[in-house]
């Protein structure tokens, strides 16, 4: 039996359309993964902005209010520093 040697043309391909996905469908796929890969990647970035944040507290909580005068004893009169530590 003897080859064919008609040539092969492919058929043309027609691009399935792709519907358009905006930031809302963006933002529910991510949250909704259940690949490895990208819940690791959330996990990391809900860590980070928590450290932030409690760091962003930890400052707030530190400053001294300008306004407010002092009370309460200042802490050279409760521990002064020459005396020593008495058990």
């Amino acid at each position: 039996m003897a080859a064919s040697t008609e040539p092969v043309t492919p058929e043309p391909v027609t691009p399935v359309p792709v519907a358009h996905s905006g930031p809302g469908k963006v933002v529910v796929s991510r949250l909704s993964t259940t690949g490895h890969q990208e819940i690791g990647h959330l996990y990391l970035i809900t860590s980070f902005s928590f450290f932030l944040f409690g760091g962003l507290l930890a400052l707030l909580m530190r400053a001294e209010p300008p306004s407010r005068p002092r009370t309460g004893p200042r802490p050279q009169l409760v521990h002064p520093p020459n005396e020593a530590w008495h058990a």
